[in-house]
């Protein structure tokens, strides 16, 4: 098992959750962040599923950074925020980049990144 840490962006909050993997990577794709903090928990698609009440075919595509497949930005947002929340990762730079993403500016509007590290542990 490998211990990462989830640093929102500005380094004024820090999760912690455990999982299998190493390495470290700045993500600026919501989609990416969900999947990474997500697998570094341990969670599958079903539990998150079960917890959030969102249906596994929106969970993949938050994953898959895939916002054209809800029926309004509302939900793309809605849903990516209480993704987070479950896994543990901002909710506050996931909305920001899925409402930048699908603007077409890419991360959140300051352009930043959140950082997933993986601690040997």
């Amino acid at each position: 098992m490998t211990s990462f840490i989830v640093t929102e962006p500005g380094g004024s909050e820090q999760y912690e959750a455990t999982g299998d993997g190493g390495g470290s990577a700045a993500i600026a794709d919501a989609g990416a962040a969900l999947r990474r903090a997500r697998e570094a928990s341990g969670y599958s698609l079903g539990e998150v599923s079960a917890r959030t009440r969102i249906t596994e075919r929106y969970l993949v595509a938050l994953e898959a950074s895939a916002f054209h497949v809800f029926p309004a930005a509302l939900y793309a947002v809605g849903f990516a925020k209480s993704f987070a929340r479950d896994v543990g990762i901002s909710e506050g730079w996931v909305a920001a980049t899925v409402r930048g993403q699908m603007a077409g500016h890419g991360a959140g509007s300051a352009g930043e990144r959140l950082e997933i590290a993986a601690e040997p542990g």
